[in-house]
């Protein structure tokens, strides 16, 4: 039976907390951090070609449009710029088929809509107008199946029911039944021969919705899914294997920065949904290129609203597949103590995402700098009598401790599965 130890967060100063879950059977998963951007701006269209991840349009700081392209290379963490758009667009969507990438639609500035489709080679670095969409909107979502383009929802509200497939080699849109719940600033993606649209918002920022709807080309009938946790907009996804994989978004009431942080996988074969290692840097506006196994998420905004950021962080998926969906959220007080104060861990959440009940034991103790020793504060489960139901997602009683005469102190809280 193979153990792994993910580290889940960490508060640096005198004081670290760290999160440590052990889990059966799963590799690990977690976040890692790559060259930023040259140009930071939000409300970015992000594809992969040729390897590359490509970043198009966007917002500055200021809220200006921007026409840039900025192309990161993973095997060299560097940044070149390629050809600019034809136009400044932002909330404009992309996506690569057959070789070539396409910027579907988006607004001009302030918020025109456009149903303007550009086709980039990369070969002649150069983009060509395609044939328009049916509709003019932005702020849609996109996904490719079959060598076809899929646009779904978008801004303004009258199109937020829109869906249209495109096909490349006609150069040719057709209108395809409504997408049963209208929304914007939602995801698509793809598994097994179907198209999804998750997530969004709509009539404003505070109107996310967790909505997942599935769309079967074959029979052009849409059905209705297993919602998100954690319903979200301007949220980012990447498509692997059967796996469709959501990060952060805008529109959280409980973060002052009114973004999230949380990384969900649905499962397309369950119809059911995991919960991931949270993003360093929670952020909105932003797209997600699946290179490998390795999720790649360059700029986007940090603060609801404007907010740019140029920060790239990565995902590492391998071993998503195994991964139990048992995992512990704590935070504390405060990000650093002095001799004597009290270490408070304000709120520490626990939950049970898997397929089954798991056995776990929960642990918390107090270490100062070495050769002190280990002072244990919390141990519940070491017996294996501690069980968390499958779907369990729970708040424990406030933790508090008080370190007295350390100098330095680090609270940990683990979760570990018991073998």
């Amino acid at each position: 039976m193979h153990v792994s130890s993910i580290p889940w967060a960490m508060s640096s100063f005198l004081v670290g907390l760290f999160l440590v879950l052990v889990v059966i059977d799963a590799h690990a998963v977690g976040w890692s951090e790559r060259a930023p951007m040259p140009v930071p701006r939000q409300e970015v269209a992000v594809a992969e070609l040729n390897g590359l991840v490509y970043v198009i349009g966007g917002y500055f700081q200021d809220a200006s449009v921007a026409d840039n392209v900025d192309v990161y290379d993973p095997d060299t963490d560097s940044w070149t710029t390629a050809a600019s758009l034809p136009l400044p667009i932002h909330h404009a969507a992309a996506v690569t088929v057959g070789g070539k990438l396409y910027v579907v639609g988006g607004c001009r500035y302030p918020f025109v809509p456009l149903a303007t489709l550009f086709e980039y080679d990369s070969v002649s670095d150069n983009w060509i107008q395609r044939a328009s969409m049916p509709s003019q909107r932005c702020s849609l979502a996109v996904a490719a199946l079959d060598g076809k383009i899929y646009a779904m929802g978008g801004s303004p509200p009258l199109r937020e029911h829109d869906f249209a497939v495109y096909d490349p080699v006609f150069d040719q849109w057709t209108a395809l039944s409504d997408m049963p719940t209208g929304r914007n600033h939602l995801a698509a993606g793809v598994a097994a021969g179907r198209v999804y649209a998750l997530g969004g918002r709509t009539g404003g920022i505070s109107g996310i919705l967790p909505v997942v709807e599935e769309y079967n080309p074959g029979t052009g009938i849409w059905a209705t899914k297993t919602p998100m946790p954690t319903a979200r907009g301007g949220v980012a996804s990447a498509s692997l294997g059967q796996y469709i994989l959501m990060f952060g978004g805008e529109g959280n009431p409980l973060n002052p920065d009114g973004v999230f942080e949380d990384v969900e996988a649905y499962d397309s074969v369950a119809d059911d949904w995991i919960s991931l290692p949270p993003m360093p840097t929670p952020r909105h506006g932003i797209g997600a290129v699946l290179i490998g196994q390795s999720v790649y998420i360059p700029g986007g905004a940090s603060q609801q609203g404007l907010g740019v950021t140029g920060v790239q962080e990565v995902f590492d998926a391998e071993g998503i597949s195994s991964f139990m969906g048992v995992f512990c959220d704590v935070s504390v007080n405060q990000q650093s103590y002095e001799t004597g104060e009290d270490v408070i861990a304000s709120r520490i959440r626990i939950a049970n995402l898997a397929k089954q009940p798991v056995k776990v034991e929960l642990k918390a103790w107090v270490e100062g700098p070495p050769p002190s020793q280990a002072t244990p504060v919390l141990n519940l489960g070491a017996t294996g009598s501690l069980i968390l139901p499958r779907g369990v997602d729970a708040d424990l009683p406030q933790l508090h401790c008080s370190p007295l005469l350390l100098k330095q102190t680090q609270v940990f809280i683990g979760l570990d599965a018991v073998l």
